[in-house]
């Protein structure tokens, strides 16, 4: 397979513009993103949603408006720790794959969000708990040691068992292991965490990472290619 062309990634920014201008800004947020990324908290977003018409009837305010008409705001609370193995790498972060060297190589970064901290990511420290699944076993094992022996879901019930979900747990310093939520909401906690010391190797982008549409792709409010700590802009 050939790298891309100039032509291509011409080609590709004009898509991206296509669908900011069109569908992001116009039918989803009713406002520039930049308007959006200036919200910082709950009460912003709810003053953003009646400032205006456009915001009021967006996509994105209609579903805000909704959910708080009917309650949804109420329903599904998480346990407010969340949990990040972080997502895609830097192939030349990355030729010579490790465990050790995972977390510097990742494009989305991994995280842990406790309490109002955040730490480092660890394997080590991961288990996944089967005592509420569909499957044999009460306690949390290490992913590597884990087992997948499903069991009944009718007899399971019997025993209190209600997911075919497996349950994150991570041993955090001087807590032990607790429950985490992982996904989406977990990946941007992630994302806004302080950034890790910056590694030996660097690399230069372009300065197209500085555009709008990119800032759209971004996990948190800074463009996309500062989510790497080995990168440098120039």
């Amino acid at each position: 397979m050939c790298a891309p062309t100039l032509a291509d990634v011409t080609r590709s920014f004009s898509i991206f513009e296509h669908w900011k201008d069109e569908w992001l800004e116009k039918q989803w947020l009713g406002c520039s993103v930049d308007r959006w990324l200036a919200n910082k908290s709950w009460d912003d977003v709810l003053a953003w949603v009646d400032e205006n018409e456009a915001q009021h009837n967006s996509d994105c305010g209609f579903f805000i408006r909704y959910c708080l008409d009917v309650g949804l705001d109420k329903y599904g609370q998480g346990v407010g720790n969340y949990l990040a193995t972080g997502t895609y790498f830097e192939p030349s972060l990355y030729e010579h794959p490790t465990i050790d060297g995972r977390n510097a190589a990742l494009i989305g970064r991994s995280g842990i969000f406790v309490g109002g901290k955040w730490y480092e990511f660890d394997h080590a420290r991961v288990r996944e708990d089967v005592t509420h699944s569909f499957y044999e076993g009460t306690g949390p094992l290490h992913p590597f040691e884990g087992e997948t022996i499903p069991v009944d879901p009718e007899e399971g019930r019997k025993r209190g068992k209600y997911s075919w979900a497996k349950a994150p747990r991570y041993d955090v310093p001087n807590l032990g292991h607790i429950p985490l939520e992982a996904g989406p909401l977990a990946r941007r906690m992630a994302a806004g965490g302080p950034m890790p010391p910056r590694t030996k190797t660097t690399t230069r982008c372009s300065s197209t990472c500085t555009t709008r549409s990119a800032r759209v792709f971004s996990s948190g409010n800074w463009p996309a290619c500062t989510r790497r700590p080995n990168t440098t802009h120039g």
